[in-house]
């Protein structure tokens, strides 16, 4: 099909252009001067990003994309658990039973890692009373975390997802796509434990809108 679009654009420069990205992220937004808008145009690839769209499309994707009534209930009764006055929600995801041995093991990180970006994250929010959730493929319930104040997530999936997407800030494991999307969904700043070794900072929280976050 590739092949036939860009015989096509061949035969017909003056109507079709066709720009294929394999590798390269090309922004939409810069192809105004090198496309006429007398042409169609037809791309080719999954790295094209285009900011002018972001916002408008991520309106409607959040609104097609909620919960059913009988998981949102559920959700809904664990934010009301979190929340308190003065205290900040942070979010947690710790992926582990895949990631054992998914890539070698690069995007593995340890309960002690995470417990050591938990305390980061509290000298983080001195002005405030930090209240985790945690969600996990594995049993949450370690006596690492005994030392915060935590709730756990319900175990299922969905409502996993968007109970993080609730949260204030967010805390994720590298390569996992999941609590990206909880960012996404809730526009959430997330953290991502690169490093175990480093303190977040505050500008480390970004909110996911891209694949480059």
């Amino acid at each position: 099909m590739n092949r036939q679009i860009h015989s096509l654009a061949k035969r017909m420069p003056n109507i079709l252009s066709a720009i294929q990205c394999d590798r390269e992220v090309v922004l939409l937004d810069e192809l105004n001067d090198a496309c006429p808008f007398n042409r169609f145009l037809t791309l080719i690839g999954d790295n094209f990003r285009s900011s002018h769209h972001n916002e408008y499309a991520a309106r409607a994707i959040r609104n097609y994309l909620q919960p059913v009534e009988v998981h949102q209930a559920n959700i809904n009764l664990l934010v009301n658990e979190l929340r308190a006055t003065k205290t900040l929600r942070i979010g947690v995801h710790i992926r582990q039973g895949d990631f054992s041995d998914f890539s070698g093991g690069t995007f593995l990180r340890s309960p002690l890692d995470y417990e050591k970006i938990m305390k980061d994250v509290i000298a983080l929010f001195t002005r405030h009373h930090v209240r985790f959730l945690i969600c996990s493929d594995e049993s949450s319930d370690h006596k690492l975390f005994k030392q915060f104040d935590y709730r756990t997530g319900t175990g299922h999936l969905v409502e996993d997802l968007y109970t993080l997407a609730a949260t204030d800030y967010l805390i994720r494991s590298p390569g996992s796509t999941f609590s990206k999307w909880a960012s996404f969904y809730g526009e959430t700043p997330l953290y991502c434990v690169d490093d175990a070794t480093q303190r977040p900072s505050i500008d480390d929280f970004q909110i996911a809108l891209s694949s480059d976050c």
